[in-house]
């Protein structure tokens, strides 16, 4: 019966460590700012998007300091607090955790983000003041469902990761970077030339310092954290199986033995 039981709690422990690697986890770094959007510049931030479920992504925007919170500095329409791809118009779902946040989702269409292009959807911020006075601290907290619709993964699926590194994007609904796209000058009114928003830009968000300095920032890689650290309660959960395991093997050699 002992044997039985610690066989049922090892097989747990099994079942709770498998559960905690089943959800694949990416990482992009925002380490663009909008003054040279070529050049990487260091993190100022980073998105984690965990598979939470088939049609489920859970996202984490972090900011690190010295910038503080997301702003809509409202400079005519190419800028939003935050803004990203999908693939088509999914569920979001915003959550404001942080006292202060009034974070909300912005809707599926077009929305602009100087200078890193036309993005599918936008997180509004900052309980629809303009300027860089008002501002939601960080972090930000969302996800994207796809019920019933054929599910839906960060990079789509038969993604490919080289060395960790996402390299090409799967089949499938998914979240997807920018294209490049000309902007006319003069706030879209034409009066001759245009600026060139370059392509691969997974997400764009325009934030504050503790100065009060405003930009915008990006994301271009994205990379994969294979696996889960065991939580707490898993470790435990482990521990408590492995010691048993131990006793029942050495019960059996006494057993043997005598």
């Amino acid at each position: 019966m002992f044997k039985h039981l610690v066989s049922g709690v090892v097989g747990a422990a099994a079942l709770a460590i498998a559960g905690s690697a089943s959800a694949a986890t990416y990482v992009s770094y925002l380490e663009y700012k909008n003054d040279a959007p070529f050049t990487k510049v260091a993190p100022l931030g980073k998105v984690t998007l965990t598979e939470i479920s088939p049609d489920t992504v859970d996202v984490v925007v972090t900011l690190f300091a010295p910038q503080v919170g997301f702003v809509n500095t409202g400079n005519g329409s190419n800028k939003a607090p935050f803004t990203f791809n999908l693939t088509g118009d999914f569920e979001v779902t915003v959550f404001n955790e942080v006292a202060g946040q009034q974070f909300v989702d912005g809707g599926y269409g077009a929305f602009q983000n100087n200078n890193f292009g036309i993005y599918t959807n936008k997180i509004g911020c900052c309980g629809g003041v303009q300027g860089g006075g008002a501002y939601d601290p960080t972090d930000l907290h969302f996800r994207v469902t796809n019920l019933g619709a054929g599910g839906l993964t960060f990079a789509g699926v038969g993604a490919t990761i080289v060395d960790g590194k996402l390299t090409a994007m799967g089949t499938g609904p998914s979240f997807t970077s920018t294209s490049e796209v000309t902007v006319p000058n003069g706030n879209g009114r034409g009066n001759g030339g245009g600026t060139v928003h370059p392509a691969g830009f997974w997400f764009s968000a325009d934030v504050v310092t503790s100065t009060g300095a405003t930009f915008n920032i990006a994301a271009r890689d994205a990379f994969v954290q294979t696996g889960a650290i065991p939580e707490p309660g898993t470790w435990a959960l482990m521990i408590l199986g492995f010691g048993g395991a131990g006793a029942v093997l050495r019960r059996q050699r006494r057993l043997a033995l005598a």
